[in-house]
């Protein structure tokens, strides 16, 4: 504790920077007093149409994106319009030949390749130019 008195003496705490007594008592007063006041003029702009129907101009349009976008669903999924979203053809083609129970034990085992695959459908005189393969470069 003595150390800390003899550093604080030999730094003389006094820095020259002193304030008047009672500076900061009406500080905010004086600083007041000296601001010229000013006064600020509101200046209504009146509404423009635009500005009154917008709001609803944007929610009728996302009503109306939504029900294209449900639209577009309903006619890419169906066979026919108006109907509710049915499998495709081919879909209901397959679905029927995996509920045929030859199909699968003959068609459907592993170990099999497409090229064994191909001949069987050859053999069974399936016309392999309806179907699209995909190709991939190993």
């Amino acid at each position: 504790m003595n150390e800390n008195k003899t550093i604080l003496d030999k730094v003389n705490r006094n820095s020259g920077m002193t304030v008047p007594d009672n500076y900061f008592a009406d500080f905010a007063e004086k600083m007041m007093r000296q601001i010229p006041e000013k006064h600020e003029a509101v200046i209504a702009k009146p509404t423009t149409l635009w500005q009154r129907v917008r709001t609803y101009v944007y929610l009728a349009a996302m009503f109306a994106g939504i029900w294209c976008m449900v639209k577009m669903v309903n006619l890419m999924g169906s066979s026919t319009p108006g109907t509710p979203i049915a499998f495709a053809e081919s879909e209901q083609i397959l679905a029927q030949a995996l509920e045929d129970e030859t199909f699968i034990d003959e068609y459907c085992y592993d170990g099999v390749d497409e090229y064994s695959l191909l001949e069987s459908l050859y053999e069974d005189g399936f016309d392999t130019e309806t179907l699209a393969f995909e190709t991939t470069i190993k």
